[in-house]
């Protein structure tokens, strides 16, 4: 079976960093927050993505964006594949 050889090194540094703290959750957050409070300008500023709104597509709020797999109603914008008998 193919190893990749970054993963093996990354599963290798984790685990090496777990059992510094006997696999202890808790203590494992702890100093991860005390790194984060000594190097503040390492963390990623993250704004939040506003939607951007369609040329000639408002958003309502009943419309459905994706798609209807599975959950047995049908979606308004495909045209129905079934034929009305008349």
């Amino acid at each position: 079976m193919w190893q990749d050889e970054i993963v093996e090194e990354v599963r290798a540094a984790k685990e090496r960093y777990a059992a510094q703290f006997g696999y202890d959750l808790e203590r494992m957050f702890e100093d991860l927050k005390k790194k984060e409070a000594l190097h503040p300008e390492r963390l990623a500023k993250i704004e939040p993505v506003k939607p951007r709104k369609q040329p000639g597509r408002p958003i309502s709020a009943g419309r459905r964006l994706h798609g209807t797999r599975g959950s047995g109603a049908r979606d308004s914008r495909r045209p129905s594949t079934r034929t009305l008998a008349k």
